[in-house]
């Protein structure tokens, strides 16, 4: 299990590094949508990644 959960992390952390490169791309063209909808994945994925390493047991 300990592997997959790795998988995920670098999935996640990959999604939210692209999800802010998207809203400062967004923010430096005038999309406000854009950038909201990007920040709101990035928020998504924060709580994916708390909940994931929250619940992760020690091994």
């Amino acid at each position: 299990m300990p592997a997959e959960y790795q998988k995920c992390l670098v999935g996640i952390t990959a999604i939210m590094n692209e999800s802010w490169y998207t809203a400062t791309k967004a923010e430096s063209e005038g999309d406000r949508r854009g950038k909201l909808q990007a920040l709101s994945l990035a928020k998504e994925c924060y709580a994916m990644k708390l909940d994931l390493l929250s619940s992760a047991t020690v091994v």
